[in-house]
């Protein structure tokens, strides 16, 4: 599948290939310790490292270690 052009097909097969992965998640524990920011005026500006959407006013970030 490396060197030649996915079909429709072959999409398919690899969304049902990665149903079963087990998704990785946080313990809600380890959640909560992270520490929380609200997004004000000196943060519009800014972007997710991750999803890269520019932050919101009034949205509430984790900080990531």
């Amino acid at each position: 599948m490396q060197n030649r052009d996915l079909s429709p097909e072959d999409y398919e097969m690899l969304l049902r290939l990665d149903e079963r992965v087990q998704r990785k998640t946080i313990n809600t524990n380890v959640l909560d310790t992270l520490e929380t920011i609200d997004v004000n005026d000196k943060h519009l500006d800014d972007q997710c490292t991750i999803c890269m959407e520019k932050y919101q006013d009034g949205q509430q970030l984790k900080l990531l270690p």
